[in-house]
């Protein structure tokens, strides 16, 4: 039986920026089922420091069946030198390419912000570097660089039991180390590396019409 959600990217929590103050972020998501890609979108955060930070990135009613492959994929880039309109274009097109890209089941980043082991064949470093090959004309000043960065699998299956336990989302958070994921930031910006929290969800459609008519 067909079901809907809406994925949203909602929020990031920054620990540690890339830049020695405020890191000057760009969000851009997208989701794929099955053979259809939704997405890329992007948003421009602007100048954040450390806290939470809503970002609200949507896809509404997406049909999916529980045999379904599903795939989201998302960046947060710290680009304090780039002209908005341009890397905006150029950001979509790397998370297109992300998305869409032949990866098998593996996820991008494990549990503790690192690039996942390559036990399925995949070479994680040559997926960033192809994502580097759009983006990496924009990161060549002081800070700016990739501070989040993820290819996650699931089956419509995952989706659909934790509705059927009685949750009314499919949400994960997950945390990146800057250092494991982009080359460390020069002298002159945070010796430490980024640390970013990213939390995104699925949610039952139904529940969600039913909350919205309610409120």
């Amino acid at each position: 039986m067909t079901a809907a959600a809406n994925f949203q990217l909602n929020q990031f929590r920054i620990t540690e920026t890339r830049s020695l103050h405020n890191d000057t972020d760009y969000v851009t998501f997208s989701v794929r089922v099955g053979n259809k890609t939704y997405g890329p979108v992007q948003k421009r955060i602007g100048d954040v420091n450390n806290g939470t930070h809503n970002v609200g990135l949507t896809f509404d009613h997406v049909p999916f069946e529980r045999s379904d492959k599903i795939t989201i994929a998302y960046q947060i880039v710290n680009a304090g030198h780039a002209d908005p309109n341009t890397f905006m274009s150029s950001l979509g097109s790397a998370t297109q390419g992300l998305v869409e890209g032949d990866t098998g089941d593996s996820t991008m980043i494990d549990d503790s912000g690192n690039l996942s082991s390559n036990d399925n064949g995949i070479d994680w470093g040559k997926v960033i570097a192809q994502v580097l090959s759009v983006l990496g004309g924009f990161l060549s000043a002081d800070c700016d660089g990739i501070v989040a960065i993820d290819k996650i699998h699931l089956t419509g299956h995952d989706i659909r039991d934790a509705w059927d336990k009685g949750n009314t989302q499919y949400s994960q958070t997950k945390f990146y180390n800057g250092n494991a994921i982009y080359k460390p930031a020069p002298f002159g910006c945070n010796a430490s590396p980024s640390k970013y929290y990213v939390y995104w969800f699925s949610e039952n459609r139904n529940f969600a019409f039913e909350r919205v008519a309610k409120f």
